[in-house]
């Protein structure tokens, strides 16, 4: 995946103010096009219409976990090679293993700076993984 350009990102976040802010972060800086949807559920069926280039998906939301949603990606022939970048506030010594093992890009642990996003977003669209 060595595109150049802007990309399609989705962004899948439960809190439409914090999905609003990641929004900007990446489309000032690549004039990435951008989806914020709230649900994982809603994630995977915009997925399943038009696949992504790189999604970011917050641990916080209820039911499904970051890590099945990641490896229901990677199960997945049509979307197994999109980059997931998973953003978090859970301690990250108690989830790199497990995010690894499901197959996911990257993990940022909120706060979020937006040169610590624009930076996840390069190297997963790399297809590099990154864990600090």
């Amino acid at each position: 995946m060595n595109k150049t350009g802007p990309r399609r990102i989705l962004i899948i976040d439960p809190d439409p103010e914090s999905g609003r802010l990641m929004d900007l972060m990446l489309s000032r800086k690549y004039g990435d096009g951008t989806q914020v949807v709230l649900t994982r559920d809603a994630g995977w069926a915009a997925l399943q219409a038009e696949p992504a280039d790189l999604v970011f998906v917050y641990l916080r939301e209820e039911g499904v976990t970051a890590t099945g949603f990641c490896r229901r990606l990677r199960s997945s022939p049509k979307l197994e090679h999109v980059p997931v970048v998973v953003v978090g506030a859970m301690q990250p010594e108690d989830i790199y293993a497990e995010l690894q093992e499901a197959g996911a890009s990257c993990y940022l642990f909120v706060p979020l700076a937006p040169k610590k996003v624009l930076a996840a977003r390069d190297a997963a669209l790399r297809v590099e993984t990154h864990y600090p």
